[in-house]
């Protein structure tokens, strides 16, 4: 267990302030980046301008109203939901997209404007909040995304803009942000979606295009992809998706002239990273398939296609496809019927998955899952993966992907391994790396990047491999950080910022150290924070918040410390200590969508919960204890 280990205690060279550091700013070498894969899935809902399945939500144009749909629906199925009436202040809904913390957002072409539900709303019920007038730039709003943090992106057909709107926004608002000029592209833009990294996508009507915005875009700013041409078959798009691997999928409206026979429509595959005249890399089309002008579209943790098809406003229907289809492939369920309520389908949204708290049992070989209101000293866990089939050994450090795949790191038999979805009890990994061509030595702390590529800091070899998503057996790593030059000394954390930058807690060396993305090899770090000036005392576990600030677990001194990173300058603005808050030798750190805090403490076998933005001698806002802890090191949330 290395929170017993004594490391060498040394502090790097730094120029010190009071409330911070100046840190030398080195070179960092060269990259690489392995190649994205879908993976499976989890519990979902969704939700579209009227869609059925697993939990889902549909937008109904016609209609004037959502449907909601419980997991596993199919045929002429009745919605377990409907919100419908006149004080809904639906009017002409043609997107809906959930928040968060599951509430509803619709987007309303009529009005324009954008209304909120509560979570659990049904019938004729008022909006909790609603984005509409003169202030708010919204102009015939025909698609809208939510990130994690819970902004509101909405796409204006008739303004030929993106509109962007903080958390919590309501009444006649001003945009925080607004996308729209002439560099943007923007041109009768129909369908908008985020990838995790952030980057917001467009799909362009009025010229076939979809534009691709670097996250935090504003103004006139100019698309950093554009997918257009003959080659990409887009016709007339309108809905768009981006799967956990980073690839897009469009729905196009028409693919045969209006009048004629058969089919309309079809939904275009782009593999991440497309740009320019591209092919797709997969077209779903043709009479078996059930597209009948399809709209919108979303995409499951698991990489199975659902498609509201509007059927030029009749009662429409939604169709899945399972993970990988291409051709004239007959949807795996299909909702549809009278019954079904549905009238003029055109968004379509699913649920996220509800967050979970993953705790790595260093001391009785297990990990353990609580769901998200879990507090108290007796706890008791959802799930547990524990037994000889597991293969845990000396769980240390945990990372979850976007499709729910559990990583843990095994320090006793130099592994990680990977666990599908749902796995608890006796369950055998999906997948193990072990083996001599690993270079996993002493595995501690592990973080995925936007595209499942994983990275695992070494404790014992002074290192950080990387290996590419998919990475099963005796593998090499694709990329490591190795060396002198490195500033690595019994890396035990690893987390990485929305850049792709990657920061290791050396707990041997008192410090933590900044790699550029895809530093490889004898990398000099960009920036290194060191020595007790800095409030480090043996940090374990690191975390990076939606702001990109950095947080570091010292278990020397019971602390988490928060810092500011400024070009050339590292400012220490904060730390949670004190006997109040319950640190008691801090591990594993992680971050959940709504920005609260979870450390692990190895020493009081509990993880704490901090609200967002705490700082001091404060007390946690929740505690997770009792005999189903036992030495947790790690800790993530889904």
């Amino acid at each position: 267990m290395r929170a017993a280990r004594r490391g060498r205690l040394s502090a790097a060279p730094a120029a010190v302030l009071l409330t911070g550091m100046l840190m030398a700013a080195g070179a960092a070498a060269g990259g690489h980046s392995g190649p994205p894969s879908p993976r499976p899935a989890a519990d979902l809902r969704l939700l579209a301008a009227q869609s059925p399945v697993s939990y889902s939500a549909v937008a109904n144009a016609t209609g004037n109203s959502v449907t909601e749909y419980a997991e596993g629906s199919t045929g002429n199925r009745a919605p377990a939901a409907t919100i419908s009436g006149s004080r809904t202040g639906l009017n002409g809904p043609l997107d809906v997209a959930f928040g968060p913390g599951g509430q509803l957002f619709a987007a309303n072409v009529n009005t324009p404007s954008v209304t909120e539900y509560a979570i659990g709303a049904n019938g004729d019920v008022a909006p909790v909040a609603t984005i509409s007038g003169a202030a708010t730039g919204l102009n015939y709003p025909k698609s809208i995304a939510v990130d994690p943090a819970g902004n509101l992106f909405a796409a204006n057909a008739d303004g030929n803009s993106v509109t962007e709107y903080a958390k919590g926004a309501n009444g006649d608002v001003a945009p925080v942000a607004t996308i729209s000029g002439a560099a943007t592209g923007l041109d009768s833009p129909n369908g908008i979606a985020l990838d995790a990294a952030g980057n917001l996508f467009v799909t362009n009507s009025g010229n076939a295009s979809v534009t691709e915005y670097a996250e935090g875009a504003s103004g006139d700013a100019a698309p950093v992809a554009i997918i257009a041409g003959p080659a990409t078959a887009l016709l007339e798009p309108s809905g768009v998706a981006v799967d956990p691997a980073g690839d897009l999928f469009v729905a196009n409206l028409t693919e045969l002239p209006i009048g004629s026979d058969g089919p309309v429509g079809s939904v275009t595959e782009y593999a991440r990273g497309a740009n320019g005249d591209v092919m797709p890399m997969a077209t779903i089309s043709g009479a078996a398939t059930g597209l009948n002008y399809p709209y919108g579209i979303a995409v499951d943790p698991a990489g199975d296609l659902f498609v509201a098809n509007a059927e030029g406003g009749a009662v429409g229907s939604v169709t899945e496809y399972a993970k990988g289809a291409d051709g004239d492939v007959a949807p795996i369920t299909s909702v549809s019927g009278p019954v079904t309520k549905l009238s003029g389908p055109f968004g379509l949204a699913l649920v996220p998955p509800a967050p979970s708290l993953f705790v790595a049992d260093a001391g009785s070989n297990a990990v353990t899952e609580y769901g998200p209101d879990a507090s108290g000293s007796q706890q008791v866990p959802s799930a547990v993966i524990s037994g000889p089939a597991t293969r845990l050994s000396g769980p240390d450090g945990v990372a979850v992907s976007s499709a729910g795949d559990l990583f843990v790191a095994d320090e006793v038999s130099a592994s990680v391994t990977e666990y599908a979805p749902g796995a608890f009890g006796d369950a055998p990994p999906a997948a193990a790396i072990a083996g001599p061509a690993t270079g996993l030595s002493g595995p501690a702390g592990l973080a995925l990047n936007s595209a499942g590529d994983l990275f695992v800091a070494n404790f014992t070899a002074n290192s950080v491999t990387e290996y590419a998503t998919g990475a099963n057996g005796d593998v090499k790593p694709v990329a490591a950080i190795a060396g002198a030059a490195t500033g690595l000394s019994g890396p035990a954390g690893l987390a990485l910022d929305s850049a792709g930058d990657l920061f290791v807690a050396n707990q041997s060396g008192d410090s933590v150290t900044e790699y550029a993305k895809g530093a490889h090899g004898d990398a000099v770090p960009v920036v290194t924070i060191s020595g007790a000036s800095a409030g480090l005392s043996r940090p374990y576990g690191v975390a990076v918040d939606a702001a990109g600030d950095l947080f570091v677990a010292s278990s020397g001194n019971n602390s988490v410390v928060e810092y500011v990173l400024l070009p050339g300058i590292v400012e220490l603005v904060g730390a949670i200590y004190g006997p109040l808050t319950g640190l008691t030798v801090p591990g594993g750190l992680a971050f959940d969508a709504a920005g609260d805090l979870f450390a692990a403490n190895l020493g009081a076998n509990s993880v704490t919960e901090y609200a967002k933005g705490a700082r001091g001698g404060v007390t946690p806002v929740a505690t997770v204890a009792g005999s189903s802890l036992d030495i947790p090191a790690g800790v993530a949330v889904r």
